[in-house]
Formats: structure tokens, C-alpha cells, sequence
């Protein structure tokens, strides 16, 4: 039996391995392929600072079957347009080791995601641009599925904590937060 999930103000980034990574961590306690679940503690579009986030979701919603089929609905939006976006993200184990931390030109990061085929498909799901200049608007994923059986091995047990900003051209920001539990 599939599991659907509703959350009303998940978030997501124009940005292929954000969008992987948050996509597959706004899950809460849904059964996963291969025999985990995934648990979400936080996700959120708050900024640290009070400010509004440019990029935002609304009537997000995941259905992960039990043949690692990940069908994602609801949409992306971009309240204003940008032509130049710098990304800072940090993802922690629950131990505060990093997995990754770092900084990159958004709109290049975009334009070489969409030469990985994995990545691509991430960004397909929601009809994300895969360069920049992105303009202001929604994207809706549409029913799209990805089978993510191929990735199903190399599941492991652990929580993971990620913050993003996104800083653009006029000094707006996107802000991503999350903290979630993969579990067998």
C-alpha cells in the first residue's frame, strides 16, 4: 500500500541537488522502498532573520509505494524573478558531522546539475529551470514519478539537518530548513 503525505509549507530550491535532497526528506514516517522510513522533524521556508523567503511550496504532498516509486505533487514558487542567486548550505548527520557544506553561483550549479541525468529528473519533477535567468511564477509537479529503485542499496539508518540560503541579486533570500530521520 502507498503512503501519501501532506505537508502545507514544505520547501524546496530551484536547484537540482537541493530539490533531491528536500524532496526525499519531506517524508514524515513514510513507509520507503527497501524497508525504511523516512521521518521529518522540521521543513520549512523560514528565514533565521525574520525576512521572507523568495522561493516558496504550496499543497506539497508525497507518495513514496512500496516499489520505490516517488510520486510528488504540489508546486514551486518563485514570488519574484532572478537572474543571479548564491547558495550556502550546510547538511549535518545528527552527530554534527558535515556531509556537505559549501557555497556556489546557484545559476551555475543549475546549468551543470542539468547535465547529471539524476539530477535532471529532480528538477523535471517540478519543472525547474535549469539555468538561469528563472523567472517569477509557479511550477507544479503534475503527478510526474520517479522510480528511485535504483538508489534503494545505498539507503543507510541516520538523521540528517540541512540549512540553505539563498541570497539574490536585490538582496532577497530563500531559506531552507530541515531535520529528518531515516529509519529501517
Amino acid at each position: 500500500m502507498a503512503t501519501t503525505v501532506t505537508t502545507s509549507s514544505a520547501p524546496l530550491a530551484l536547484l537540482a541537488v537541493v530539490a533531491a535532497v528536500v524532496a526525499l526528506a519531506v517524508v514524515p514516517a513514510a513507509d520507503a522502498c527497501n524497508g525504511f522510513r523516512l521521518v521529518v522533524k522540521k521543513a520549512e521556508t523560514k528565514c533565521a532573520d525574520g525576512t521572507a523567503s523568495l522561493l516558496t511550496m504550496r499543497d506539497f504532498g508525497v507518495t513514496l509505494t512500496p516499489d520505490c516509486k516517488f510520486i510528488p505533487r504540489g508546486c514551486v514558487k518563485a514570488n519574484k524573478g532572478f537572474g543571479k542567486a548564491q547558495v550556502k548550505y550546510v547538511i549535518k548527520t545528527s552527530m554534527g558531522m558535515p556531509l556537505a557544506e559549501g557555497e556556489k553561483n546557484a545559476c551555475e550549479a543549475m546549468a551543470e546539475a542539468a547535465k547529471n541525468p539524476d539530477a535532471t529528473t529532480m528538477m523535471d519533477l517540478f519543472q525547474l529551470p535549469k539555468s538561469c535567468p528563472v523567472e517569477a511564477g509557479e511550477r507544479c509537479a503534475d503527478g510526474k514519478v520517479v522510480d528511485v529503485a535504483p538508489w534503494k542499496d545505498k539507503l543507510v539508518p541516520g538523521s540528517i539537518k540541512a540549512e540553505v540560503t539563498v541570497t539574490h541579486e536585490d538582496g532577497m533570500k530563500s531559506c531552507i530548513g530541515f531535520e529528518g530521520a531515516l529509519k529501517k
